[in-house]
């Protein structure tokens, strides 16, 4: 199945994970694609690395119940998540660190899924990407960058990097 995990509206907002920032200049970061085409990046929680798919479309990220269970993380609340079937209560755990790139978010109530609903260890959705702008090369899918965000966005989505794509697709 195909989840959205979006958090009901009768669900008060849970609080965004602590983040420590990404340098002002960006960075890059290496991916890796699966057979279906979708992105992953590499995370680490505790001492260990995950790849985790990155998912703009997720207002939260997610992580696959055998790597919580792995890790023994701490059962949150029942959390209401929006799936393209209607509203599911879900379990969630508490994932006490977790590292990505060159920043870390601390603190993170994540909605705990089964890996087949997934397809993958986890999601990286916009409670952890929110800041930053997310630069991802389709074609040739090797790399994301990843940059502080600026707060007033540029009505021509390339003028930051002196250029436009054609192709390029741009999701505030």
């Amino acid at each position: 199945g195909i989840w959205l995990c979006t958090a009901a509206h009768a669900e008060p907002a849970a609080p965004l994970p602590a983040i420590a920032p990404i340098p002002p200049a960006g960075q890059n970061v290496a991916v890796a694609t699966d057979d279906a085409a979708r992105i992953s990046v590499p995370v680490t929680i505790g001492d260990r690395t995950w790849h985790f798919l990155i998912d703009t479309a997720s207002t939260r990220s997610v992580i696959a119940s055998d790597v919580a269970d792995s890790l023994g993380l701490a059962q949150g609340r029942t959390l209401r998540i929006l799936t393209i079937v209607g509203l599911e209560s879900v379990p969630s755990v508490i994932i006490p660190d977790l590292g990505f790139a060159t920043f870390a978010a601390s603190a993170i109530d994540a909605p705990c899924l089964s890996r087949a609903n997934l397809g993958g260890d986890g999601l990286l959705g916009l409670d952890i990407l929110h800041a930053n702008r997310v630069s991802i090369d389709f074609r040739r899918a090797t790399t994301l960058t990843i940059a502080p965000s600026s707060r007033q966005p540029s009505p021509d989505p390339g003028a930051e990097h002196g250029h436009v794509e054609p192709d390029t697709i741009v999701v505030t």
